[in-house]
């Protein structure tokens, strides 16, 4: 299988013949391979080589996801909220973040800090996402989850979570860019 999967690769980047590469990576798909179930989910988005086809683009980055593959259910989850179907989302990102995939626990973070993709604002749910993610040694998620402190507790609070939760040096590490940070939004 993986060669006709280098195959239909070839065909796309290198060749640019994209009616092939659609033809072999919808052979590969129907069997299951996950690369290519991704491939043709872009191609039907993006209508590389193929008429558009966000219905169908849906369906494939979704097999890809029920695979099990956190990238996969991370795209597909994206996917469902640029197309208005967040329960759908939900389903997977719930699922990522009891895996502990960083990057969906970083972004529902961000949607509930920030009010995104129809995320109403909530703070303590991103400040726990954030804590969670803090917890698995993200450096952003830190950085959010003590700004979060600092304006619900104030000052010391946050210091003392950076300090207790982080460790010292990562602590100082996080003043410093924190500190970095104010300083360069001043002058943008």
């Amino acid at each position: 299988m993986i060669n006709r999967f280098n195959k239909a690769i070839k065909y796309y980047f290198e060749d640019k013949d994209y009616n092939k590469a659609y033809n072999s990576f919808y052979k590969l798909a129907k069997e299951g391979y996950l690369d290519a179930q991704e491939m043709i989910a872009d191609m039907l988005l993006s209508g590389t080589g193929v008429e558009k086809n966000i219905e169908e683009s849906g369906y494939w980055y979704k097999q890809a996801a029920l695979q099990g593959n956190l990238n996969s259910m991370h795209q597909y989850a994206f996917f469902c909220l640029d197309y208005n179907r967040k329960e759908e989302a939900d389903i997977f990102f719930k699922k990522m973040i009891e895996q502990n995939y960083l990057p969906a626990i970083y972004n529902i973070a961000s949607f509930y800090h920030e009010g995104n993709f129809g995320y109403s604002v909530d703070k303590k749910e991103a400040l726990l996402l954030y804590k969670k993610g803090c917890k698995l040694k993200d450096f952003k998620s830190c950085i959010q989850a003590y700004g979060i402190i600092k304006e619900l507790n104030g000052q010391k609070k946050a210091t003392k979570f950076l300090s207790e939760e982080v460790g010292l040096w990562r602590f100082f590490k996080i003043f410093i860019l924190s500190r970095f940070q104010k300083i360069k939004n001043k002058f943008s």
